[in-house]
């Protein structure tokens, strides 16, 4: 496992509970700051339209996340870049944006039309196909509702959390966002948490919060998911 050495910050919050009698009492709920930082390959910088649109969409990603994930996790998400390394701000999570052809040279042919995320490792990555962030798949019918779906699937993914999975392989349920969506699935699809995403979300909290145990030094990444 990856031993926790304070790579990351934290602030904390108080949280109120009432003893007995009434009387309040207070406890500390630490919220650990997450770095995260974008690149983006030569081609998939051509492919989002140049430089300008990669901000953009880094923009975009970072606001997705901060919205969803952050406070599902209890953290804080910190844009820093990749060699900002001054005062304990080396990125924890690289986001990449690259083309469907760099991924899949990358990570291997099962990658083929996905993005990926690493769990585990540190500093984890998140592979993000810049193809499907600006021509989503046809079963997805608003592009807004993909990169959200694609957003919060993959930087959950960087939380140390897989897929879940349902009973009946082929439903007309609404999906969890922790199924993977981006290939035709059975099911209404949803960029939302389910109660059981949020009992994995759960458990990686008591284990550590966001990054599990974060080390001073760079670990190998072990698990890679779409």
């Amino acid at each position: 496992m990856i031993c926790n050495c304070g790579a990351a910050s934290s602030t904390t919050t108080p949280h109120h509970s009432l003893q007995a009698g009434g009387k309040p009492n207070q406890r500390k709920m630490v919220r650990r700051t997450v770095y995260v930082a974008f690149r983006a390959s030569r081609d998939a910088r051509r492919e989002l339209g140049g430089g300008g649109a990669v901000r953009e969409a880094s923009r975009e990603y970072f606001s997705i996340v901060s919205t969803y994930v952050a406070p599902t996790f209890m953290v804080w998400f910190r844009r820093t870049t990749t060699n900002d390394r001054t005062r304990g701000r080396a990125p924890d999570i690289h986001v990449h944006w690259l083309t469907n052809d760099a991924i899949t040279q990358k990570l291997g042919l099962t990658f083929d039309g996905l993005s990926a995320a690493t769990l585990s490792g540190h500093p984890r990555y998140v592979f993000i196909n810049t193809r499907n962030w600006m021509q989503p798949p046809s079963h997805w019918r608003n592009v807004s509702d993909y990169r959200r779906y694609v957003a919060v699937h993959e930087m959950t993914h960087a939380g140390g959390v897989g897929h879940v999975t349902r009973s009946s392989p082929c439903t007309t349920d609404t999906l969890d966002v922790m199924e993977p969506q981006t290939k035709p699935v059975c099911g209404r699809l949803s960029s939302k948490y389910t109660l059981k995403s949020l009992a994995l979300i759960s458990r990686q909290k008591k284990l550590g919060g966001f990054l599990r145990d974060l080390p001073s030094k760079k670990m190998p990444n072990t698990q890679m998911h779409y």
